[in-house]
């Protein structure tokens, strides 16, 4: 029977409606996610702009979707409570009609014999056995006092836990609940229908007479074969009421709780004694639909089961969508990297060109030295035999003439071979000079070839005297400098080398270093003064802007920090007498500093430990080792894992044959910053300090040994 046709919805429209809702409601979720996914990447700006762009429109697809399927589902959902509405009012029609159908005891129609009617009533005479049962458990209980009542009443407790165990193998899930109650309220609608047509069948037969008995038999069973699975659902719905009580009322302490169930058990069965005397049921069908209700629980499962891989979907989909981020931005690091290996050989390619072009013009030079260092080498280990030799004699035989014979003619070769190593010695010294020599008249040659056979865009560019121009080309040769040592672009780097060849080179151009020096505004810019007792008046602490020198004259001022305690009156040029007073003790006058600011505003200047290290660099420029030996002590009381400071203290220490306390030093500095160039000076320590034992365990002369350290150090 086609419940939409008489104006009412079916359950299957009600289930196939509510799963179009989840559908849609998991998939914005997924949109959702999308979107939130979409505009993550979009704020980390890892593609470039046409990524970008591509990104916002594919947000602005996602939102526009995720919005539509809002719409439809929050229509969807409208539409059910509006038809979840027009069920429960029928339902309640249909329960009134009911109601007043049974109050009126009309039903009383003629009854077709049927040969199931008997498995039918044997059902009910089960259930009525039951249910006699059931009232004999209940007047045991109502007559019972005490603590005899009390066991009977657990007795029959658990009577109605047995029950509601069988029955509540049939039970399903809260929503099948409610549709199996709607289904049981359908079919009291339909069996009063059924009632209905069943008295109008039977005044037909009586007036159509026996001819029209047999169609309108098989017209009732049809219609009524029909009715089997509503009934079947009315079984299952009364079981499910007895489960969803027994959940309700927990632990059944209280008999009057149990009197309520008992009186519904008795009109359910009541219903089904009605129920079960129409004609036309089909016992088959009801087995088949009590199968099908065991296998609810299954279908239960299977859905759980659906639910749970929907939502690991969702979250692998979230996963991939992070792991396709992720990818992306590895891409973009090997592309760096990959650019970067380029480079590098380009780099490469440059040093072997300049190597091998510079190793044919000084590789005779270097042929002649690296003999006379052959020749020396086999002196001092002659020197050595003879020496040896001359002590093993000396402790035979002093007296003996022959032996001090032997000993003056050693002593005699000792000297003559002291006497070539200074020979050599000067030979050396002497060749080296002509080698630097001959390297530098090399290289402006070169540089004079160079200019002569350079094209126009090639050619050297000469400056003259102090301008605006040359600054500027100053300018950008530094932040040119300062970009490549962050990023070095090939194109840049070419550029800088043109720079190099044609500007800086061919006209002397050098740094001008600054730091530790004193003030002079013929080549300083001072942007800032400082107070400070830690180092000396008018002392520069601190480079903004590097200075350039043309030989001797100033191209570029440097612009640099000053450290200043007194300053001169601007009005009497008289110099302040004390560095806390703030007015001139000569004119009154209020003093400032050239900056334009007072005196008592100045800022101490707070020195880092590289402020520290930059000093000491200065100071052993100038020679001053001990000097430069405070400031670098000064640095580690700031910062004692401070590893360049470390670095440039251990070098002192081994120019003062300090070797083991300079190697300490160094394996210091490398634990905690490692690197190559440390690890040279490392081995290079290593080396000496070997050196220096064994020669302290040859007891040489005080002359000897000195003359032993000064080679070491070279």
């Amino acid at each position: 029977m086609n419940l939409e046709s008489n104006g009412e919805i079916s359950n299957e429209f009600f289930k196939k409606l509510n799963q179009q809702i989840v559908q849609k409601d998991n998939l914005i979720k997924l949109l959702q996610l999308q979107i939130r996914n979409l505009k993550t990447q979009l704020e980390s700006g890892g593609a470039g702009a046409e990524g970008a762009d591509e990104l916002k429109r594919a947000l602005e697809e996602k939102s526009d979707e995720a919005d539509r399927l809002l719409s439809e589902l929050n229509a969807q959902k409208e539409q059910f409570v509006t038809l979840e509405h027009q069920k429960n009012e029928q339902i309640k029609t249909l329960s009134q009609l009911l109601e007043e159908q049974q109050a009126s005891g009309s039903g009383a129609a003629e009854v077709i014999e049927d040969p199931r009617t008997a498995e039918l009533e044997a059902l009910v005479s089960s259930l009525r056995e039951e249910l006699e049962s059931e009232k004999q458990l209940r007047q045991l209980a109502e007559s019972a006092s005490g603590a005899e009542g009390t066991a009977e009443t657990e007795v029959l407790k658990q009577e109605i836990a047995q029950l509601r165990a069988e029955l509540a193998s049939a039970s399903g899930s809260s929503d099948e609940i409610e549709s199996l109650k709607q289904a049981v309220e359908v079919a009291k609608s339909e069996l009063e229908q059924s009632n209905a047509a069943m008295q109008h069948m039977s005044s037909q037969l009586q007036t159509q007479g026996s001819a029209g008995t047999s169609a309108a038999s098989e017209e009732a069973a049809a219609f009524y074969q029909a009715k089997i699975q509503e009934l079947e659902q009315d079984v299952a719905n009364l079981k499910n009421l007895l489960a969803e009580k027994s959940e309700m009322s927990g632990a059944p302490a209280d008999l009057t709780v149990d009197q309520l169930e008992l009186e519904q058990l008795r009109a359910r069965v009541a219903e089904l004694e009605a129920y079960s005397s129409q004609p036309g049921i089909n016992i088959d069908e009801i087995e088949r639909l009590r199968q099908d209700s065991s296998n609810l629980a299954e279908a239960n499962a299977a859905l759980a089961k659906l639910r749970h891989e929907a939502e690991a979907f969702t979250e692998t989909a979230m996963k991939i969508t992070v792991l396709e981020s992720e990818c992306g931005q590895l891409t973009e690091k090997a592309a760096a990297l990959e650019l970067e290996r380029e480079k590098l050989i380009v780099e490469i390619d440059t040093l072997k060109t300049a190597d091998g072009s510079s190793g044919e013009d000084v590789g005779a030079y270097k042929l002649e030295v690296v003999k006379l260092r052959e020749t020396i080498q086999q002196r001092e280990e002659e020197l050595a035999r003879l020496r040896v030799s001359l002590e093993s004699r000396q402790d035979e035989s002093m007296n003996d003439p022959v032996v001090r014979e032997e000993v003056e003619q050693l002593t005699q070769q000792v000297a003559d071979q002291m006497l070539s190593i200074q020979n050599f010695e000067g030979i050396l010294s002497k060749t080296r000079d002509q080698l630097e020599a001959k390297t530098l008249e090399l290289e402006t040659l070169k540089t004079r070839l160079a200019g002569d056979r350079a094209p126009a865009a090639e050619k050297v560019i000469d400056i003259d005297g102090n301008s605006d121009i040359v600054s500027s080309f100053i300018d950008f040769f530094d932040g040119l400098d300062s970009v490549i040592a962050k990023n070095p672009v090939p194109e840049l780097q070419m550029l800088h080398q043109k720079l190099l060849d044609r500007l800086i080179i061919p006209n002397q151009i050098s740094y001008m270093p600054v730091i530790a020096e004193e003030f002079d505004s013929q080549r300083h810019f001072a942007t800032d003064y400082f107070r400070s007792d830690r180092f000396p008046e008018k002392c520069i602490v601190f480079e903004v802007e590097k200075g350039y020198l043309k030989g001797d004259s100033v191209i570029k001022k440097s612009k640099v920090w000053v450290v200043q305690n007194l300053f001169d009156c601007n009005s009497c040029h008289a110099t302040q007498s004390n560095p806390d007073s703030r007015f001139c003790h000569l004119c009154g006058a209020k003093i400032a500093a050239p900056n334009g600011l007072p005196v008592d505003s100045l800022p101490e200047f707070e020195p880092t430990p590289i402020t520290y290290q930059r000093f000491a660099d200065s100071m052993l420029r100038h020679g001053k080792t001990d000097k430069a030996r405070e400031y670098l002590m000064s640095g580690l009381d700031l910062d004692g894992n401070f590893a360049p400071i470390m670095t440039r203290l251990a070098d002192i220490l081994g120019h003062e044959s300090k070797f083991a306390d300079a190697l300490e030093l160094l394996n210091k500095a490398n634990l905690i910053k490692p690197d190559p160039k440390t690890r040279e000076k490392i081995q290079a320590i290593e080396t000496k300090l070997n050196i220096f034992k064994q020669a302290q365990s040859l007891k040489l002369a005080p002359e000897e040994f000195e003359k032993l350290l000064n080679l070491i150090q070279k």
